[in-house]
């Protein structure tokens, strides 16, 4: 699949095109029969068959400087996230195999955006024979791994930016794919291979503090003592990476809390219920905002499977080429082009981000990575990250204070 275009329909409405092909032969993407050749939408679920409803979507995002943030966004929205619009046969239309979709056009942006993305998200489906399982031979059809292109354009016109102002190489998805072979392949396996995609989502300004407070978890309650936690691609793959080291990393999502770290920090986490199906410690009632309980026996707290992942990263943590482009080059963060780090997205609606507490983008950079579970060697650490970078706190105009600050530095 590969995104050829993106241009302004009308004043609300915003055309991408996108083909696709089998190997090296163009298919028709509105194609609706699965023995005709792949189903990218409109296709409706069969269980004799193994067909599925499609899923086939885009993600659309806002930069403020070189990154995803969506600032300004309203509504009831995750902090930081971009608009998905599932692809229908109505807002969908296909000729000589090039098909165009029209999505909303950009109703938020920071007053210094220029740039947008879309990214193709969803899993295309064709037959296959022979059927995936022997004992039920009428299966036939499947879903297939194809990465998710993404593209981006320019907010005045839809033109792809020139190549100098388009967002930075950081990480390479095939240095990814050296250790994760079959495994980036995310949510409901509609996100594949490609890290340009992740960063939609996975962006300096997206924080999970949304599902702690509906779940009704303060910092004092929390597994890590935190109001909320930031997953930025930055953040969330230099902590991973590097909780062997014995800072451990939670997450609170509506489908389970996970724990990333050792068994000797999660032994230091007394509120910490076990693993597997538990109440959310310090949590309330459940509601529609924290998904599905785990135990429906029980209606006075949240409960969620709690996953303990103990994390063994079998590189050097020093070793920033494992999964940084060769391009890249080892220095504090231009603080014009990767923005500031969200810690805590103040309160709802989350689309305002001016009242965020923002860490630097070196400090966090840095202190993702450069983290110890023994609490003196970790204040000494952020001493220095802050001492070198933007100490967390919220600034009048948000992010665009430190983007115009560090503008002016020669």
């Amino acid at each position: 699949m590969q995104i050829t275009g993106v241009s302004f329909a009308d004043t609300t409405t915003l055309a991408v095109t996108w083909t696709a092909a089998k190997g090296t032969v163009a298919v028709d993407p509105c194609n609706s029969v699965v023995a005709n050749g792949p189903v990218f939408i409109g296709a409706t679920a069969n269980t004799a068959t193994g067909q599925v409803n499609s899923n086939m979507s885009l993600l659309k995002g806002i930069a403020q400087a070189d990154d995803w943030v969506n600032a300004g966004q309203t509504g009831t929205v995750s902090p930081g996230q971009p608009i998905a619009v599932n692809l229908t046969t109505t807002n969908t239309t296909c000729a000589s195999n090039v098909a165009t979709s029209r999505i909303p056009r950009d109703t938020y942006q920071a007053a210094s955006a220029t740039k947008g993305i879309v990214g193709l998200q969803g899993k295309p489906q064709v037959f296959f024979q022979p059927a995936v399982d022997a004992g039920k031979p009428n299966l036939s059809v499947i879903q297939v791994r194809a990465k998710s292109p993404v593209r981006e354009y320019l907010l005045t016109d839809g033109a792809l930016p020139p190549a100098a102002d388009q967002r930075r190489s950081i990480v390479d998805t095939a240095k990814c794919l050296d250790c994760h072979q079959g495994s980036l392949y995310q949510h409901g396996g509609n996100r594949v291979d490609n890290v340009n995609l992740c960063v939609e989502c996975h962006n300096p300004a997206g924080n999970e503090k949304n599902v702690r407070v509906a779940m009704g978890v303060t910092a004092a309650e929390a597994y890590d003592g935190k109001v909320g936690e930031a997953y930025d691609m930055r953040n969330m793959t230099h902590a991973i990476h590097s909780a062997q080291n014995g800072m451990a990393l939670v997450y609170y999502r509506t489908n389970g809390i996970y724990f990333f770290g050792t068994k000797e920090a999660l032994a230091a986490v007394a509120s910490w219920p076990g693993s597997g199906c538990q109440i959310v410690a310090g949590s309330g009632a459940p509601s529609s905002a924290t998904g599905t309980q785990c135990n429906t026996a029980i209606t006075t707290q949240v409960t969620k499977n709690h996953n303990f992942i103990e994390v063994h990263y079998p590189q050097a943590i020093n070793n920033c080429a494992a999964c940084h482009s060769d391009t890249w080059v080892q220095e504090t963060v231009n603080a014009t082009k990767g923005v500031a780090l969200t810690t805590d997205p103040g309160a709802a609606p989350w689309g305002n981000q001016l009242d965020d507490v923002l860490m630097g983008a070196t400090a966090a950079s840095c202190m993702s990575c450069h983290q110890s579970g023994v609490q003196s060697t970790q204040f000494g650490l952020r001493i220095h990250a802050f001492g070198e970078g933007w100490v967390p706190t919220t600034f009048v105009n948000g992010r665009q204070t430190i983007i115009d600050a560090a503008s002016t530095i020669p």
